[in-house]
């Protein structure tokens, strides 16, 4: 197949695009239509293909019927992995101004775009350089409001992620940040699954690095929609970490639920921080709406922590507000510290509920990744009804929660209370 389109066609194209003869345009359209459709376009010289890709942005700038819209996409997708600089700089200008006019059709030319990507990935460091370019350029949609408003943007992080088939590790890292910038409310919960179905799989002895994209780029769904994932606001962003390992061993595990909820509740008293007891308040407030009892779940935690709650409203009452700017924030559990050869991050919040979850609770990790609870066979019988009716004792009795609700911690104080109004909608449902 010819791969070449003499540019001298192109000028003329361009000349009749741009008269007022309605029939020369007509005609100028047919025929750059089938030029740029009918070969390979990556193939030409840099001088057609920048021609190309303006002949194409003056397509769908007149919205033209006649012209074969399906094929110039793949086709504009298709310059757009082009190995000239100029032309990938080119197609993402073209890009970025054609979506206020056809939100639509840019949505094709990037899904089409990642598609090629997976098809025919860029091999030479040239063409992965111009990927890398490209996909940083991409992110500039999630800013452009008329593309945000279309009701095809909750789809694009999804179809941009599946260009992680592409095994380069540059690129997969721009489709990460490229996906994670596309994200909202309404793909968020399918974002994460993806991500942790690809965590799952993830050779990690070959490529530690993409293991920990898939972490961080994980991490930012959380941080960026907590609401949408784990029911609270932006306010409560440094208790995710704790609680995105709880969950993860909730939602793998849920014939646990019962008896790991009850054992939860029990060893609360040996909660020495707000990170992870806030990740305990949590699983025990959103996992009992599985189950039959929530209003003893409600009266168990209440009464442990009715001196915080109390503390906090007359706080509230004397100092007036939310107090947002006023919350402690112990730097010994609330920061992240670096350290090791790998720069590995050192969690003094991981280290406590470890030993929260496997010494105090008895929580074992089976030979195939599932857990089992040692006790769990002992109290199956209790468990079967769904209840978490238990005797707690109280909080004078308890080592260390007695210290962390008599610190006054008032993030911690509002991230229970705000858990003990979900268990009360639950109960009252």
């Amino acid at each position: 197949m010819e791969n070449t389109a003499p540019c001298s066609d192109f000028w003329m194209i361009m000349a009749d695009l741009e008269s007022e003869n309605l029939v020369a345009n007509v005609a100028a359209m047919n025929h750059a239509s089938a030029l740029i459709t009918g070969g390979m376009v990556r193939l030409w010289t840099v001088q057609d293909q920048m021609a190309a890709v303006r002949i194409i942005c003056t397509f769908f700038r007149r919205s033209p019927i006649n012209i074969n819209a399906k094929r110039c996409i793949i086709a504009f997708a298709s310059l757009m992995l082009s190995p000239h600089t100029t032309v990938v700089g080119a197609c993402a200008h073209a890009l970025l101004s054609l979506a206020t006019v056809v939100p639509r059709s840019v949505f094709a030319m990037v899904t089409s775009y990642c598609n090629i990507l997976i098809l025919l990935p860029p091999l030479s460091s040239l063409q992965i350089s111009s990927v890398v370019v490209m996909l940083d350029r991409l992110k500039q949609i999630s800013k452009i409001k008329i593309m945000v408003d279309h009701p095809g943007f909750d789809k694009l992080a999804m179809n941009v992620l599946r260009a992680l088939a592409n095994h380069n590790l540059a690129v997969r890292k721009k489709v990460l940040n490229l996906g994670v910038s596309l994200l909202t409310p309404g793909n968020v919960g399918d974002v994460l699954r993806l991500l942790e179905v690809k965590l799952d799989i993830a050779p990690t002895a070959d490529i530690p690095e993409y293991k920990q994209m898939l972490e961080e780029a994980i991490r930012q769904c959380y941080s960026t929609y907590p609401d949408s994932i784990l029911g609270f606001g932006p306010k409560y962003l440094v208790f995710i970490d704790p609680i995105r390992y709880i969950k993860g061993i909730m939602d793998q595990n849920p014939f646990l639920h019962a008896q790991l909820l009850k054992d939860l509740l029990m060893a609360l008293r040996h909660v020495r921080s707000s990170p992870v007891c806030a990740a305990a308040v949590w699983a025990i407030s959103v996992y009992s709406k599985f189950l039959l009892d929530a209003h003893s779940t409600f009266f168990s935690v209440a009464c442990l922590f009715k001196d915080l709650l109390v503390r906090r409203e007359i706080e509230k009452e004397i100092l007036g507000g939310e107090l947002e700017d006023e919350y402690m924030l112990p730097s010994d559990y609330y920061r992240r510290t670096e350290g090791g050869a790998q720069g590995e991050h050192q969690k003094t919040w991981l280290m406590e509920m470890e030993e929260l979850l496997f010494f105090h609770i008895g929580l074992t990790r089976q030979a195939d990744g599932s857990f089992a609870i040692a006790s769990s066979s002992k109290s199956s019988a209790s468990s079967e009804d769904g209840s978490l009716f238990i005797t707690l004792p109280p909080l004078e009795h308890t080592d260390n929660l007695a210290f962390l609700v008599q610190s006054g911690d008032a993030l911690l104080a509002d991230f229970v209370d705000d858990m003990v109004s979900k268990l009360v909608e639950v109960d009252e449902d």
